[in-house]
């Protein structure tokens, strides 16, 4: 099993004591085990993944684009 070491403010660990009590937990580690386990399944039970598949060829166009500059270098020599 991973180690991971962390480091807790005062205020977190008065609400780490009271989730311990209300969840009935004995151990530091036990609650932060649960809480990450219930954070996590939270997040993945909410969570939608976007599939950017339908997004190809979505920025082309049917009309043909006029271009503004003949050779890229025409673009640079309109701020001199």
């Amino acid at each position: 099993m991973s180690q991971l070491n962390l480091h807790l403010t005062a205020e977190f660990e008065r609400q780490l004591q009271k989730y311990m009590q209300i969840r009935g937990l004995h151990t530091k580690a036990e609650a932060i085990r649960a809480t990450v386990k219930e954070s996590l399944e939270y997040r993945l039970a909410h969570t939608t993944v976007t599939n950017f598949r339908s997004w190809i060829g979505r920025g082309l166009s049917s009309t043909p684009h006029k271009a503004r500059f003949k050779y890229e270098d025409d673009i640079w020599s309109s701020f001199t």
